[in-house]
């Protein structure tokens, strides 16, 4: 490769985003000032519910090389994973829509575009996501906005039913050369090892006016954990500093994916330079045994292809 794709991050792990920042000045609240830390929020999963390579005892001897990699680190990263001609693709069908920057009209554009099926569902996408987790696992929920989330320090299983136990993953796809000022993707290697914060957790720090909220659209009053992110990137902040973590940035190349554990701890970085694109589709991804609470209506994208949850329009 010419150039690394995982590269030590330089920048302030204590810088906030946006999500942070709106909720902050909607509260009014300082979270500097709330002693909650990252014990208070997090707990260890039973072994006989998380997915087989998070297990204490197993026969390391047996595990392929991208096995280990994951039980290790918590991550992998597939170079040119996405053929260029899918991209092209999609980035017409972008531009047809006249989306600039913007994401979707919903969370679940694969449902409409098969462009996009094709794109994270296809049959390399499967393998490796049983390769790693040990069971089917289907597609519920698509970021595609051409900008950083700007969501700060999380595991992304806080956020969702306890039962679900890490057995859940995400897959960054680049679409585009990544520009280390358009705030990049960024984790910190291991995490997964980590207890995990739970959403009862921080609810119970939430007043009953945010800790029930659901609905961040347009219009909405928000969603819980945008109010807790005020103190939960806080406490993850905390944790970093005392353990002295060191932050990895994924630059990825058009093509290239970095699939990520549930319990990874992660963030989309605050852009240095907003008017930049980061051209990216982040898909996450549920064992589809587990998720009760999503639906019945599991399909597969060919005879071949990664899992998916179908939803009618409203």
């Amino acid at each position: 490769m010419d150039r690394e794709t995982i590269v030590k991050s330089n920048a302030d792990i204590r810088r906030n985003g946006m999500i942070f920042n709106a909720a902050a000045a909607k509260l009014g609240v300082d979270a500097t000032k709330r002693n909650i830390r990252f014990d208070d929020l997090a707990e260890e999963f039973p072994q006989d519910k998380v997915p087989f390579l998070d297990r204490e005892s197993i026969d390391e001897a047996s595990l392929t090389t991208r096995q280990k990699h994951w039980r290790d680190h918590g991550y992998v990263v597939i170079p040119n994973m996405i053929d260029q001609s899918l991209i092209d693709e999609y980035i017409a069908l972008r531009k047809e829509l006249n989306l600039g920057k913007a994401h979707f009209s919903n969370f679940t554009p694969y449902v409409d575009h098969d462009i996009i099926r094709r794109i994270t569902l296809g049959s390399n996408m499967h393998e490796i996501l049983s390769e790693v987790m040990g069971q089917d696992m289907g597609l519920h929920f698509t970021l595609t906005a051409f900008h950083s989330t700007e969501r700060g320090w999380h595991q992304d299983d806080y956020l969702n039913p306890d039962y679900v136990y890490s057995n859940y993953c995400a897959a960054w796809i680049s679409l585009g050369e990544i520009n280390p000022d358009a705030g990049p993707f960024e984790f910190v290697d291991g995490s997964h090892k980590w207890p995990c914060v739970r959403r009862h957790l921080v609810q119970k720090h939430l007043s009953e006016e945010f800790a029930m909220l659901t609905d961040s659209a347009d219009g909405g009053k928000g969603h819980w954990a945008e109010f807790a992110e005020t103190f939960v990137n806080e406490a993850y902040v905390r944790e970093l500093e005392e353990k002295n973590c060191v932050v990895s940035q994924f630059l990825g190349r058009p093509g290239d994916v970095l699939i990520w554990h549930g319990k990874l701890v992660h963030r989309g970085s605050a852009p240095n330079d907003p008017s930049l694109e980061r051209p990216s589709m982040i898909s996450h991804f549920s064992g589809t045994t587990v998720r009760s609470d999503i639906g019945t209506d599991i399909r597969r994208n060919g005879d071949d292809g990664a899992y998916y949850w179908h939803f009618e329009k409203k």
